[in-house]
């Protein structure tokens, strides 16, 4: 059987300690992330400032980038354990020799 690196028991055990979300709590948790920036880029357009618009678009796809790459991070370590957890689980154990 092989064995969870310390990474992938922590991702797993983080994950089975959290109640499942809704989709409301996704939505405010990256309404952090939009909202200013959007509100920044209305105050730009409505006082016809190109630097305000600019600066929010960056902003956003600063924070876009960022969450796409944290999520491909921890859903490689997450996938990698299930599989090895998965693996784990086909072969027969010990006990189901007897």
């Amino acid at each position: 059987m092989e064995r969870l690196t310390p990474e992938e028991h922590s991702t797993i055990t983080r994950y089975l300690a959290r109640p499942p979300r809704s989709r409301l709590d996704y939505f405010f948790s990256y309404a952090t992330y939009l909202v200013p920036s959007f509100l920044f880029a209305l105050y730009g357009v409505w006082k016809n400032d190109f630097v305000a618009v600019a600066f929010a678009y960056l902003t956003l796809l600063i924070a876009i980038v960022y969450i796409i790459g944290y999520q491909t991070r921890s859903s490689g370590v997450f996938y990698s354990a299930i599989k090895k957890l998965s693996h784990s689980s086909d072969k027969p154990s010990d006990s189901d020799h007897d």
